[in-house]
């Protein structure tokens, strides 16, 4: 940290977020909020080949193109929820326990909120926050990571001109200069609330800041396909590879793995192969990509991941890897032999290879080895099966330990289609989001998508109301379900 007091330059931040704040609430207006929000969103949407171009330099991880999509998509996608949705006053009537209109709800601001930003979706990540924050009269202190630190502070900056053109005080928006472990615990400590995106020691620290906190979880989704779909594999190739090598597949939305019949292996490659697929089969070849995606823990006890490739091409993996990969390959896809504890390549890898497992037995068996495959890394997070038997379907939810399980789709779905090549998805209900939380299985106080809705807290008035009926004690306690 150099010569920066990390206490007072923490208190010298929040008391500007404060007083920004209460400016910001005094002036409360749902059209001023909305135009904040968009302002906001709008600024780094249009700057997006700018800010791409930026991060991939700082961090080395990814790709402009793919980084210009996922910015100008998720900023779609959210906006297109948070549109025209009120956070201020009066914000609807509910009936509570009863069948009538009973109680008038209204939203008011929090105050200020840290949000701490991944390396892996800089730009994105934080102006969908900032977002969320106006929308809802809140101010936001931006803790990015430091192998982000110059984009995020020019991603903020433009948005704190894009809010100041509007009268409304800069400092509602504001981007810590010097990010470190150190300095992050400190703004979680001072904030009212911590929104963070990033993986398990960052979730737990948001956990322990002594502040409510809303932490997302780490992905290892699964692709549990049943017998008989090999009609689909063309269309899962084409929503699937693009989905999973975006942005060199640093994405927790991307598939990380198949699971499908025997049977299916070779009409499942040849659809893949046409969508830019490299398939990987010799045993040395793929013993070397494990060590290039995972190398020793500094203990020595275990594998991490390899961050140094984190975000690499799947034509650098291969030069690493000693594998010659043919230009305009954006995949490779081992065929591995094991699964769970025993094979390396069914964690998580924030790089451009999955594996393919193929079984023989039942759909039971499919479903368990995505168990076992989740329950060492992603569990809680997301599973896509590929199904048309709706008990087969229905089974999977019942026992897939996750909060979201697509069905014959990419799992691009579990963001709301916010992350696509072209705009706002609406083929599923799931709600747009920078934020997948994982449920109590990742320490997440989220089954759901985070959005700008967490950001706020509720007065309600109760009134009270005539009841046409009520049920006695005996019929409360009869073991009749009535």
């Amino acid at each position: 940290m150099g010569t920066i007091n990390i206490k007072a330059y923490t208190e010298a931040v929040m008391a500007k977020a404060r007083e920004a704040q209460k400016i910001y609430e005094a002036m409360a207006s749902q059209e001023l909020y909305d135009k904040a929000a968009r302002a906001a969103a709008k600024a780094i949407y249009d700057a997006a080949e700018m800010l791409a171009v930026e991060a991939v330099e700082e961090t080395q991880m990814g790709n402009v193109p793919d980084k210009i999509a996922k910015q100008r998509g998720l900023l779609t996608g959210q906006w297109a929820f948070a549109k025209g949705k009120k956070t201020t006053g009066v914000i609807g009537v509910e009936q509570g326990k009863l069948d009538k209109d009973c109680i008038i709800t209204i939203a008011k601001p929090i105050g200020v909120i840290c949000a701490v930003e991944p390396s892996t979706n800089p730009t994105a990540t934080l102006a969908a926050n900032c977002m969320q924050a106006l929308k809802t009269g809140n101010a936001v202190v931006i803790c990015s990571h430091p192998k982000a630190k110059n984009v995020s502070i020019h991603c903020t900056e433009l948005i704190r001109d894009a809010i100041a053109e509007m009268g409304i005080p800069k400092d509602l928006v504001q981007c810590v200069e010097e990010p470190s472990l150190d300095m992050t615990s400190a703004f979680m400590s001072a904030a009212d609330v911590v929104v963070a995106t990033g993986g398990p020691s960052m979730v737990e620290a948001a956990n322990s800041s002594g502040k409510p906190s809303f932490g997302v979880g780490q992905g290892n989704c699964q692709v549990c396909i049943d017998k008989g779909m090999s009609k689909e594999f063309e269309k899962l190739a084409s929503l699937m590879v693009p989905n999973r090598s975006m942005d060199n597949a640093v994405m927790c939305t991307g598939e990380q793995g198949f699971i499908l019949p025997s049977e299916d292996y070779d009409a499942f490659k040849k659809a893949f192969s046409m969508q830019n697929v490299m398939f990987v089969e010799d045993e040395a070849v793929i013993d070397r990509i494990r060590n290039v995606c995972f190398v020793p823990k500094a203990d020595g006890n275990g594998m991490r991941l390899n961050a140094a490739m984190a975000g690499k091409s799947a034509k650098e993996l291969g030069a690493v890897a000693e594998l010659e990969v043919p230009d305009g390959v954006t995949l490779l896809i081992c065929r591995i032999k094991s699964f769970g504890e025993a094979e390396m390549l069914c964690h998580e890898k924030l790089m451009p290879v999955s594996y393919v497992y193929t079984y023989e037995g039942e759909w039971k068996m499919a479903i368990d080895i995505a168990i076992s495959n989740l329950n060492i890394e992603g569990i809680g997070h997301s599973t896509v099966v590929i199904s048309d038997d709706k008990d087969n379907q229905l089974y999977a939810g019942l026992q897939l330990p996750v909060c979201r399980v697509i069905i014959n789709n990419s799992d691009i779905a579990v963001g709301g289609g916010a992350y696509t090549y072209n705009g706002v998805s609406y083929d599923t209900g799931t709600v747009a989001t920078s934020g997948v939380g994982c449920g109590f299985w990742q320490k997440n106080i989220l089954c759901e998508n985070f959005d700008f809705l967490r950001l706020l807290n509720y007065t309600r008035i109760i009134y009270t109301v005539e009841v046409d009926q009520i049920q006695t004690e005996e019929e409360v306690w009869s073991e009749t379900a009535e």
